[in-house]
C-alpha cells in the first residue's frame, strides 16, 4: 500500500534543494571574498587622501562674502541709493553698456541682468540682425572679433566685470547690490586689462582707440541708454583719438548718456575722454567725504571739466570666477553714476542727455570743507551724487 501524501513534503524539499545550491555557490565564490573585502579595505583608506589631492578646478567655487556683505557696501549708504530703491529699482527697459575689459556674464550675481541680443540666433554663424556683428547674442569682443566678451587672461582681465556689479548687481541673491539691481548690462570688450596692451594709439585698426570707438558705435546702435566708460588716458590722447571723439559724438545724438572715470593720476586735469563736454566726468572721494588722494602719484583727477563725485575706495564688488574684492579709483565712482543715470531713465524714459546731466548735478550734496563758486568746485565737481533726492525730484516732476 502506497503511503498517504504528507502536506508540505514536496515543498520542503524544493526549499532544501534551493538551500543546497546556494550553499555550493557560497561554496565556489569564498576564494574571492577574501580579496573583494582586502580591495574594500584599501579603498576606504585610500580615497580620502585621492579626493584631497584632486585638482582645485574640479571644485565647485563658491562665492566669498564676509557675514556682513551689506555694511561692507558702506557707499551705497554715502550716495543714499538704499533709500532711493524705496521709489524704483530700475528697469530692464534702460540698457547699460559696460565698455571694458568684458564681463563674468556667468557670476550669479550678474547672470540675471546680463543683456542678450534676442535679434540674433547664438552660434549659428549667420548675421541675423544684419546688425554687421555675427552670432553677438552676449554683446561683442572687440579685441578677438567675436560674440564672447568674456574677460580673457591678462592682469587687470577682472576690470570690467567689477564695474558691472557696482552698477546692476541683482538684490536679494545672497550677494552684493547693485545701484541698478533692475537693469540690462550689455557686454562689450575693448580691453585686455594689461596697461602695456591697452595704451592709446592712433585710430587705425587693430589699436586700443579703434576698438572703444567701435565699442561706443556698437552700443548706441544695439539699444544702449547709458554707457559707462571706466577707462582713461592722456590729454594727448584726445588728439590721436579723433575716432573716439567721433563715436562721443554719435552716441550723444542717438540720446545716450555718456560717464567716465576722471582719472587716478592725482592731476588737476580730467583725463579724456572723461574731458568730453557729452560725456559725465566722476570723480573719487574717500570715506570720510574728501577727494581720494592715496598718495603723491595716486588720486582722484580734478579741473574744469570735473562734474560730479562718487565714494572709490574700499568698493567692495563682483569679479570673475563668481567672486568678489575691494578695489580703489575712479574707475569704482564712475559706475556709481551710471547706475544712478540708469534708475532715472526707469522714472522718465523719455529724458534727453542733457537733462539727465542736469537732474545728477543739480541735486548733488555740496561736501562740507570745500568751497563752491556758483555751485561748483575744481576737485568735487558740482558734489557727491545723491540717489534719492534725484529720483525723488524726477518723482515729482513726473507726475506733474
Amino acid at each position: 500500500m502506497r503511503p498517504k501524501h504528507r502536506p508540505g513534503t514536496s515543498g520542503s524539499r524544493r526549499h532544501g534543494k534551493l538551500t543546497f545550491i546556494i550553499r555550493r555557490k557560497l561554496a565556489d565564490w569564498l576564494p574571492y571574498l577574501d580579496w573583494i573585502l582586502f580591495v574594500l579595505l584599501w579603498l576606504a583608506i585610500i580615497l580620502p587622501f585621492l579626493t584631497y589631492f584632486l585638482p582645485r578646478e574640479k571644485r565647485v567655487a563658491l562665492p566669498r562674502l564676509p557675514e556682513d556683505a551689506i555694511s561692507q557696501q558702506w557707499y551705497l549708504d554715502q550716495i543714499q541709493a538704499r533709500p532711493a530703491w524705496s521709489i524704483t529699482l530700475g528697469s530692464k527697459d534702460v540698457i547699460v553698456a559696460v565698455i571694458d575689459t568684458g564681463v563674468d556674464y556667468t557670476h550669479h550675481d550678474l547672470a540675471p541682468n546680463i543683456w542678450v541680443n534676442t535679434a540674433e540666433i547664438p552660434n549659428d554663424g549667420v548675421d541675423n540682425d544684419h546688425n554687421h556683428y555675427t552670432d553677438d547674442y552676449f554683446g561683442w569682443d572687440f579685441i578677438d572679433n567675436d560674440g564672447d566678451p568674456m574677460p580673457g587672461e591678462a592682469k587687470g582681465a577682472e576690470h570690467g566685470t567689477m564695474v558691472a556689479g557696482i552698477i546692476g548687481a541683482v538684490h536679494d541673491n545672497g550677494g552684493i547690490e547693485g545701484v541698478s539691481g533692475n537693469v540690462r548690462l550689455m557686454t562689450i570688450r575693448v580691453r585686455t586689462g594689461t596697461v602695456e596692451l591697452d595704451s592709446f594709439l592712433p585710430c587705425s585698426q587693430g589699436q586700443y582707440g579703434y576698438y572703444l570707438a567701435q565699442g561706443i558705435r556698437y552700443a548706441a546702435d544695439n539699444g544702449a541708454k547709458v554707457i559707462n566708460l571706466s577707462l582713461t588716458s592722456s590729454l594727448a590722447s584726445q588728439q590721436l583719438g579723433h575716432c573716439v571723439q567721433d563715436a562721443v559724438w554719435y552716441a550723444f545724438c542717438k540720446d545716450v548718456v555718456m560717464v567716465a572715470a576722471a582719472g587716478n593720476n592725482n592731476e588737476n586735469i580730467v583725463s579724456f575722454p572723461a574731458s568730453m563736454i557729452p560725456v559725465i566726468a566722476v570723480g573719487a572721494t574717500n570715506k570720510q567725504d574728501q577727494r581720494l588722494s592715496i598718495n603723491g602719484n595716486e588720486g582722484s583727477n580734478y579741473g574744469a571739466a570735473l562734474d560730479v563725485v562718487a565714494p572709490g575706495v574700499d568698493i567692495w564688488t563682483t569679479t570673475i570666477n563668481n567672486q568678489y574684492k575691494r578695489s580703489d579709483g575712479t574707475s569704482l565712482a564712475a559706475p556709481q553714476v551710471a547706475g544712478l543715470a540708469a534708475l532715472l531713465l526707469s522714472i522718465e524714459p523719455h529724458l534727453s542727455v542733457t537733462q539727465v546731466k542736469d537732474y545728477i548735478e543739480m541735486y548733488t550734496q555740496k561736501i562740507e570743507g570745500y568751497q563752491y563758486v556758483r555751485g561748483w568746485n575744481e576737485e568735487t565737481g558740482w558734489g557727491r551724487i545723491d540717489v534719492y533726492r534725484v529720483l525723488y525730484a524726477a518723482s515729482l516732476d513726473s507726475q506733474r
